[in-house]
């Protein structure tokens, strides 16, 4: 069971690596979208993970507007693209953390295969 994991990030690429190391797992794949304004070298120079995958069409992002929208529909374009089997879509922003660890959280989905969560 394929989790995809999508950031939407603009700030603070090592706190996004600590982010995405944590959900790095056998079954997962991160789909990660810089906001157009940041400077995506200095994410490239921190995340270097194989199951991680950048969002090639940026939008220029202004909190509480439709760009929001559209750089998670972006995203979701590039994830269907790299892994359109995947069962849960985890949206996230650079800014969250989990509280509990990935196996856990893999096995809490597993265990409502047809349940979605808001």
């Amino acid at each position: 069971m394929l989790v995809a994991h999508v950031i939407l990030a603009h700030k603070e690429p090592g706190q996004v690596n600590r982010l995405i190391s944590k959900l790095i797992h056998d079954d997962s794949v991160v789909i990660l979208h810089i906001d157009k304004k940041s400077d995506i070298n200095s994410f490239l120079r921190v995340i270097d993970y194989p199951s991680v995958h950048f969002v090639e069409n940026r939008v220029d992002v202004r909190w509480g507007g439709f760009s929001q929208i559209t750089a998670t529909l972006n995203s979701f374009i590039k994830l269907r693209q790299i892994a359109p089997h995947a069962k849960f879509i985890n949206l996230l922003s650079g800014q969250d953390y989990p509280i509990k660890n990935l196996d856990s959280f893999h096995n809490f989905l597993k265990s409502h295969p047809n349940s979605s969560f808001m």
